[in-house]
């Protein structure tokens, strides 16, 4: 192997936390923009799911946010971007609480739910950030 080609494939191969950030960056807004769409196509067919316009418009909120993760996944880590749609589950309880009417309550078990949920996102992003 040409030592020139060493050198590439050596600097390939070290990573810091902050390139992982950075590689990531763009995939973590698409796939949270992915979970929005998720939570909120879902909230339209709640809100009236006997109107055929809720239902083509929650199904176009979920096209917006597959297209999303679609690119999300083409700028980052599977294993880094995947569980931030599990942010769609969080949002979910929130908006059933504040739009719902009438509100869904927030008992003390999905409130430990949603700590979970947030805190698995952060130790799976922390945790690819220092394998690599």
């Amino acid at each position: 192997m040409h030592t020139g080609k060493l050198k590439g494939l050596m600097r390939y191969k070290i990573k810091t936390k902050k390139n992982i950030v950075k590689k990531n960056h763009l995939g973590i807004i698409l796939m949270l923009l992915c979970a929005v769409c998720l939570c909120f196509g879902q909230l339209v067919w709640k809100l009236n799911p006997d109107s055929i316009v809720y239902i083509f418009g929650g199904f176009g909120i979920f096209i917006i946010g597959f297209v999303s993760m679609i690119l999300a996944l083409r700028c980052g880590e599977l294993s880094v971007l995947h569980p931030i749609n599990s942010m769609s589950y969080v949002l979910a309880a929130l908006a059933a609480r504040f739009i719902l009417e009438p509100p869904e309550d927030i008992t003390p078990m999905k409130i430990a739910g949603i700590i979970l949920i947030v805190g698995g996102v952060i130790v799976m992003g922390r945790g690819a950030a220092r394998d690599n």
